[in-house]
């Protein structure tokens, strides 16, 4: 059984993760409510071409489109 405290702990460390992203990318793109578009579809686009499903087709397709 998970405890709590990892479910918190995990929790704590994407949000913190999705933080860090947050500052990388504002400088890349405007800051607008919208700026999550402008990562995610590159991202939607590297997976389908790597395979829905596949984590090493991902990484395959984005070293593709990079």
């Amino acid at each position: 059984m998970i405890s709590e405290n990892c479910v918190l702990l995990v929790f704590g460390l994407g949000s913190a993760l999705a933080a860090v992203a947050g500052i990388i990318a504002a400088p890349l793109w405007s800051v607008k409510p919208t700026m999550g578009a402008d990562a995610i579809m590159p991202a939607f686009v590297v997976v389908v071409i790597g395979g829905i499903g596949s984590f090493w087709g991902s990484v395959i397709g984005g070293l593709m489109v990079g």
